[in-house]
């Protein structure tokens, strides 16, 4: 089969205003990396557990506990997953009180020539930080940080470590690290 590359978006599941990425990756790609790719657009540390669902099955940091089964993905590529246009698999990131991604694969198209990957065509706004109590403490942070003056908002800067800025997007930022990832 000649070589693809799947354009994806991607959606935090549930966030509002919505946060989104599209990526170009090689069908070829393995899900440890596409995993990293995950983890650096959306801004997140990697401290956590994470697992790929595909309709039953899970991929990601290999467990087996009555509750949950998640089989070794790091020999699993985007290819093996046979995913058709229009399929969706999910990203679950930081389990319990984390985060889930909406992965959609809009089209595959041939690669171009010189054109590294993975790459990010668009998105907006900053991922959530990941250890903010999940979507409702998003949410609650979101509605703190409308008056930057106040009390919760001081409260959730010195609980976050940094000044979170909602609204930061940038693919010129997002692919410069994308890059260091491709390496």
């Amino acid at each position: 089969m000649p070589a693809r590359v799947a354009l994806l978006m991607a959606e935090v599941v549930g966030c509002r205003p919505r946060i989104w990425r599209r990526l170009a990756v090689k069908e070829a790609i393995g899900l440890p990396k596409l995993h990293a790719c995950l983890q650096y657009v959306f801004g997140w540390s990697d401290y956590q557990t994470h697992a790929f669902a595909v309709g039953e099955m899970q991929y990601g940091n290999p467990v087996t506990r009555s509750e949950r089964s998640v089989a070794d993905d790091r020999a699993v590529t985007l290819r093996d997953l046979s995913l058709a246009v229009g399929k969706r698999m999910i990203y679950g990131y930081h389990f319990g009180e984390g985060w889930l991604v909406s992965l959609r694969v809009e089209r595959f198209v041939a690669p171009e020539r010189g054109r590294r990957y993975p790459l990010c065509l668009g998105g907006e706004r900053a991922g959530p930080p990941e250890a903010c109590g999940g979507m409702a403490g998003f949410h609650a942070l979101l509605r703190g940080l409308k008056d930057p003056q106040s009390k919760t908002a001081a409260h959730w800067r010195a609980l976050l470590g940094y000044d979170f800025e909602p609204d930061a997007f940038s693919c010129e930022t997002m692919n410069a690290g994308l890059r260091q990832l491709g390496k």
